[in-house]
């Protein structure tokens, strides 16, 4: 059972110690280690910035990852998001999916937005893809857009709007039932 919770003040160390993990930095778009005083600057302003939403991915009451709204703009309707799974052991198990479809159906369903959009490194393969399966289209290409050391990395803009979301939607929930329902059978093995 994967579920959300906003973010709350008791959050900030754990959030702190994912956000410098190699394994979660190298697919955000610095990947430097995050300073104690960064982060607490960010975390302060993430708990009262109106134009964002945040939420721990949670599995069996198990935090796991971090997924989030940014940029929320409701005169355009749309806004950003992104997402990590922090833990190892809990990646490759449906979780971001299932924490997906809950920030879009939140995201389109519950805030009315027009367009969901994410801007990804051309090197995270496996989440581009898992854009693609949820409906998102390639609406950008950022080259050299992003600097690691000496070498320049490309950014994918990938987007959904609200008629893909109400086309892809039952295609995307049978999806899920089906993974769970696999995934409860090989935990009943």
């Amino acid at each position: 059972m994967v579920e959300l919770r906003p973010i709350v003040t008791g959050d900030a160390e754990r959030l702190f110690e994912w956000r410098n993990l190699p394994e979660v930095r190298r697919y955000m778009f610095t990947d430097l280690p995050i300073r104690r005083e960064e982060h607490d600057r960010w975390f302060k302003s993430v708990l009262v910035d109106a134009t964002r939403r945040d939420w721990i991915i949670q599995t069996d009451g198990v935090p796991a990852g971090l997924i989030s709204l940014t940029s929320i703009d409701e005169h355009n309707s749309r806004c950003s998001w992104g997402f990590y799974i922090a833990s190892q052991a809990l990646r490759g198990r449906g979780l971001g999916s299932s924490a997906w479809f809950q920030t879009l159906r939140y995201a389109f369903d519950d805030l009315e937005l027009e367009k969901v959009s994410s801007e990804v490194l051309d090197t995270n393969l496996s989440v581009i893809a898992l854009h693609e399966r949820f409906g998102f289209r390639r609406e950008a290409y950022f080259r050299s857009h992003v600097r690691r050391g000496d070498e320049r990395i490309d950014v994918i803009g990938l987007a959904m709007l609200r008629a893909d979301w109400q086309l892809c939607r039952p295609g995307i929930e049978d999806q899920l039932r089906r993974n769970e329902r696999s995934h409860a059978d090989l935990k009943g093995k």
